[in-house]
């Protein structure tokens, strides 16, 4: 990485993609790429217009809108605000530098579950932050060494087992705590696939001139039934079919606990922002909407797995994003829109400014636009000559 890429990335809002290492699973949104510079900056334009028209509906209609209503459309803001401050400066890192960047919002409106929300959709680069700096630290073990999977580790290699369990137990020998890949399929995710998910999934093996040996060796030794066995279904993980989720997956309570904290750590920043804008005390209400979701998820997760032991049908897409979209309603309605609208003023002097910037930055053009405006309803005959 040059002086500049490094530059860039400390003091732009962008999140650089991780060198690719050797994993046999995604680690949820850390691999996929924003695009090039002009995806980013057409989507840039997009989303500065899609603002503009936010405000400018709330502006007109925001006061007789129904709650819910209203707070749809301060969620489409929000996406839209966030996506323009990071999208711009990303088109520039990429054009200029040529840095590849973590994609900053999937269409989260589509999100069929808590999970696919927070971990895939919503804010993308935030959350791989906090997967990066508080979910992996705990669940992988490098705050306090898992002993049981140091153990598993230990004993494969003094046995003298198969050279592929040995490179594996060396592997996770210098980072314990690794874990299983994601499932490819987020249908056929079981609790320990989804609880993490507030930042995406959980690493595999860790990297390393061992790690980066063991792929190719894998798929010979274990088949091409090892992504999906060890990916999440209950057969692998109860049967141990994979002897990477033997040696190196972190214990739930782990996964738990870096769930945790990770929504603990955004609450915790977000009441902080509110604080230093509005001056009037610690108020929790944000702090408890992020944390409460890391239980959700977790139900989430074994309701999902409840469900298909009972050899259900997955529901409906377009029912499971309604469900979604209303838990993350009820739970906002009071802690997070609740309080902008009603214990504070925030959420109408951030429209009122975002509306002023708007008009300002319009105004040169106003001429402009009035004459194009009456050219066109005034029709193309009008003003030309005939004989």
């Amino acid at each position: 990485m040059t002086v500049a890429q490094l530059a860039a990335i400390m003091m732009l809002p962008v999140f650089p993609k991780p060198e690719s290492r050797s994993k046999e699973g995604p680690e949820g949104r850390l691999h996929d790429t924003a695009g090039s510079g002009a995806a980013l900056a057409g989507r840039w334009v997009a989303k500065l217009v899609l603002l503009g028209l936010v405000v400018w509906l709330i502006n007109s209609y925001g006061d007789d809108m129904h709650g819910a209503a209203r707070h749809y459309l301060y969620a489409f803001g929000m996406y839209a605000f966030v996506g323009f401050l990071m999208d711009g400066p990303g088109a520039v890192a990429v054009e200029a530098l040529g840095l590849q960047l973590v994609p900053t919002f999937d269409a989260p409106w589509l999100s069929t579950s808590l999970a696919d929300f927070w971990g895939r959709r919503w804010n993308i680069t935030t959350s791989s932050v906090l997967r990066t700096l508080v979910y992996d630290p705990i669940a992988e073990g490098r705050l306090l060494p898992d002993p049981a999977v140091a153990a598993t580790g230990a004993a494969a290699t003094g046995t003298g087992l198969t050279s592929g369990v040995n490179s594996r137990a060396a592997s996770t020998a210098q980072l314990p705590g690794a874990s299983a890949p994601e499932p490819a399929d987020d249908t056929n995710a079981d609790t320990d696939a989804d609880t993490p998910n507030v930042n995406a999934k959980v690493r595999t093996d860790s990297a390393g001139p061992a790690a980066a040996a063991t792929p190719k060796a894998r798929v010979a030794q274990d088949g091409p039934t090892e992504r999906r066995q060890a990916g999440g279904s209950s057969s692998g993980a109860a049967g141990g079919s994979s002897s990477r989720g033997a040696v190196g997956r972190p214990s739930m309570l782990r996964r738990q606990l870096g769930l945790h904290a990770s929504f603990l750590v955004s609450g915790l920043v977000h009441e902080y922002l509110a604080w230093s804008i509005t001056h009037i005390g610690w108020h929790w209400k944000w702090t408890l909407f992020f944390y409460m979701q890391a239980p959700l998820m977790t139900l989430e997760g074994l309701a999902r797995r409840a469900w298909r032991r009972a050899g259900l049908p997955p529901p409906p897409r377009l029912l499971a994003n309604l469900a979604t979209v209303v838990v993350l309603e009820v739970m906002a309605y009071p802690l997070f829109f609740g309080f902008v609208e009603t214990d504070t003023d925030l959420a109408r002097r951030v429209v009122a400014a975002v509306s002023r910037n708007y008009q300002a930055a319009l105004e040169p053009l106003r001429p402009l636009l009035a004459g194009a405006a009456a050219a066109a309803l005034a029709g193309p005959g009008v003003g030309a000559w005939h004989p």
